[in-house]
């Protein structure tokens, strides 16, 4: 739990005399003003690790290098890092999956879920955005019941109940929606004492370059409070106590992931399988990436004191190659840049991790971004503030411990909801992945779609090699054609769901397709669940294939 804050008196003492944030207390204050102030600022103190001193030293400084132009990778070399790349349905692909497998009872899930709907014009938060239209299914349900299935599986392997933790880090404006939700969704299925909800607390804005604290236009006795960042879920993890819970109870991995990328969940084991082959402290699911895209790359990053393998922002990364004679953001010769893209969906090995969080008190290295009014730099367009992200955990962990990446077709594991319909116009017309509703839902079917045909013929539409063999069956699916929504275009082929319940592994899958002929037209919908099995299957229309288990 986080520390308790200093006595109110105590506290605005401190706040003018240490730090210098007299403007806070004007004279002719009201005794009632300056309680409701100094209650802000405990919350503030307490929920940060070190308190506000720390915070306001902390912004002081880099403040500083923002003024300097200090680049924190000046002393570093940029090349690329040593990592898998792996395609669905090989036989490298199944060895790693089994081997994750194995460790389904040692797992722990935690969804990184602080973000509201507005910018994709949806009034909740985006947990509750539907994955796709046949079902209604969200995104919170599908981990849930992703969840639910691996440690069903894990339970018939152990002969036991195993019960799989699930932690999801929350805000101020989605704590409450969350769990509302889960609460009328009855947990979706799962234990409800395994569910953790982790509340993100906001930091307090700056108003100028000394870090003088910012009060609302409003009211000069509500601070200005602003997001500190998905950095956060790893002080939350340590604070909260779960890292301890976790260890005692067991749990070696620890898999995050974001809220809206529901594509991510059929190659987790996959990636937890490398980990514990490879011994790695940290590994990260990758994809190809184009140059220019908003999505930050995994580099492997050397100076004469240390190397890393750590994630560079997009926004960051041209300058950082241009300023090392490397040319820049460009392609190679398929197209993408040599540097794997990042998703951050990210495993975790338990013991390094909170070895590292305990050392550091769980508060990753932080940046501050701030907008000048002009290129003086000495005042901001709009109050600035710390922030952090999850992916700078390398700068915590020790040198001995491992880092890694799986790099994987984006087909079969990346495809976030994140983007405005304006901003998935204008990414589409730039041959971007839009990123938007409409590619989640499409980009969901396509995959399924993908896998069906790897579990069966050892082809798709990706030209991905497998260790099927294609004379003992076949799946014709046909291929997706154009669909715009909102002005965003995009391509969508047959709607194909096929359910946790159904298979959680490219192996499950292989063994309930045997010697199957499928075909599936392009405007047909096909939803699969539980025990079911399939050997001929012509589908021109609609189909619900639900079995429970024992039944085919």
């Amino acid at each position: 739990m986080p520390p308790a804050s200093m006595e109110p008196a105590a506290l605005k003492k401190k706040v003018i005399e240490e730090l210098d944030q007299g403007h806070l207390f004007p004279p002719n204050t009201s005794p009632e003003n300056e309680a409701r102030l100094l209650k802000q600022l405990a919350a503030a103190d307490a929920s940060y690790p070190g308190g506000l001193s720390a915070y306001v030293s902390r912004s002081r400084q880099l403040l500083r290098d923002a003024k300097a132009g200090v680049n924190p990778f000046h002393e570093y070399t940029v090349s690329v890092p040593e990592g898998e790349r792996i395609r669905p349905g090989t036989a490298a692909f199944l060895e790693a999956e089994e081997a994750g497998l194995k460790e389904i009872a040692r797992c722990a899930f935690v969804v990184v879920a602080g973000g509201l709907g507005e910018r994709l014009g949806y009034c909740g938060i985006k947990l509750s955005l539907p994955t796709n239209s046949c079902t209604g299914t969200t995104y919170i349900e599908y981990y849930c019941k992703f969840v639910q299935a691996l440690q069903e599986y894990a339970s018939q392997e152990a002969r036991e109940i195993v019960r799989l933790p699930l932690a999801i880090m929350t805000s101020g404006d989605t704590h409450d929606p969350t769990v509302a939700l889960f609460e009328e969704s009855q947990y979706f299925g799962l234990d409800r004492n395994e569910v953790h909800f982790i509340q993100q607390q906001k930091v307090p804005a700056l108003s100028d370059m000394d870090a003088h604290l910012a009060t609302t236009a409003k009211d000069p006795y509500t601070l200005e409070m602003k997001p500190h960042g998905h950095g956060d879920v790893h002080s939350l993890l340590l604070r909260s106590g779960l890292l301890k819970r976790w260890q005692e109870k067991g749990i070696k991995w620890i898999t995050l992931l974001q809220d809206t990328n529901a594509n991510v969940m059929r190659v987790l084991m996959a990636v937890v399988g490398v980990s514990a082959t490879k011994g790695l402290a940290m590994n990260t699911i990758a994809v190809p990436r184009m140059p220019g895209e908003a999505v930050g790359s995994i580099c492997r990053l050397v100076s004469a004191n240390r190397e890393l393998t750590l994630n560079v922002e997009y926004n960051v990364l041209d300058s950082l190659l241009k300023a090392m004679g490397q040319g820049g953001d460009k392609p190679g010769p398929d197209g993408y840049s040599e540097l794997p893209g990042n998703t951050n969906a990210i495993v975790l090995c338990l013991e390094p991790y909170a070895n590292a969080l305990n050392a550091t008190g769980g508060l990753v290295p932080e940046f501050i971004n701030p907008k000048f009014k002009d290129a003086s730099k000495t005042s901001f367009k709009s109050p600035a503030r710390l922030e952090s992200m999850m992916q700078d955990l390398p700068l915590l962990l020790s040198s001995d411990d491992k880092v890694g990446f799986v790099e994987f077709p984006r087909w079969c594991c990346f495809s976030p909801v994140k983007n405005s319909l304006e901003d998935a116009r204008n990414k589409a017309e730039q041959g971007l992945p839009p990123e938007s509703s409409l590619s989640g839902e499409s980009d969901l079917y396509l995959q399924n779609a993908r896998w069906l045909q790897l579990a069966v013929s050892g082809s798709c539409a990706s030209g991905d090699s497998s260790v099927a063999d294609s004379k003992i069956g076949s799946v014709v699916v046909d291929e997706p054609g154009p669909v715009t929504f909102g002005g965003v275009r995009y391509q969508m082929g047959p709607r194909i769901i096929l359910c946790p319940s159904w298979a959680i592994s490219f192996r499950q899958m292989r063994e309930r397709l045997q010697e199957a002929d499928i075909e599936i037209t392009k405007d047909s919908v096909l939803i699969v669940s539980g025990d079911v099995k399939i050997r001929r299957l012509k589908l021109n229309g609609a189909l619900v294939l639900k079995a429970s288990s024992g039944m085919v």
